[in-house]
């Protein structure tokens, strides 16, 4: 009985052994083949993404410019305008120019697009500010004049911080 133990043993114990060597050099190898593949598709992704980044962080850039006050009034006011027709005016070109780059969320941090909706919403409040200390007749110029005065007063501006969040964003994505 012994030997048939030690006869079945000699059989299946380097059988096992080989088959624990093959099991866990599979194991690892498939591990390996994994995790390689899974750094291709995010070096790939990457490739892809990134520019889209980099065009989402210029448009925010331009969205900063266009809806920066002086920028906004050189390109909005005309001679015949009151204060309340540019108010109006500078309010409705602020929020489509925001619309129009809505979607570029998707690709910032939503701290980044937080401090842009924040400087778009600090650049409205200083249009509205400016409109109440106003008399109801005045002109578009005298409103126009009384925004660049209170701008050189205030300093930086919301916008002002947006450009520099971007810029840092941008810092780190490269």
């Amino acid at each position: 009985m012994a030997v048939i133990i030690l006869d079945i043993l000699k059989y299946t114990l380097p059988a096992l052994i080989v088959f624990l060597t093959v099991f866990f050099m599979l194991r690892y190898y498939f591990r390996f083949e994994e995790k390689s593949k899974s750094l291709e598709y995010k070096a790939g992704h990457r490739n892809i993404t990134l520019p889209l980044r980099l065009q989402a962080y210029e448009r925010l850039a331009v969205l900063c410019e266009r809806i920066s006050l002086p920028n906004l009034i050189l390109r909005i006011r005309t001679g015949s305008m009151t204060a309340s027709d540019l108010q109006i005016a500078l309010q409705v070109a602020m929020q489509q120019e925001f619309e129009h780059n809505v979607a570029q969320q998707i690709y910032v941090s939503p701290e980044l697009w937080q401090i842009i909706n924040l400087a778009k919403n600090d650049s409205i409040n200083m249009i509205n500010h400016v409109a109440k200390e106003m008399p109801p007749n005045a002109s578009g110029l005298e409103y126009s004049r009384k925004i660049f005065s209170f701008l050189d007063t205030r300093g930086a501006t919301g916008l002002d911080k947006a450009r520099a969040a971007i810029n840092k964003e941008v810092s780190l994505v490269l």
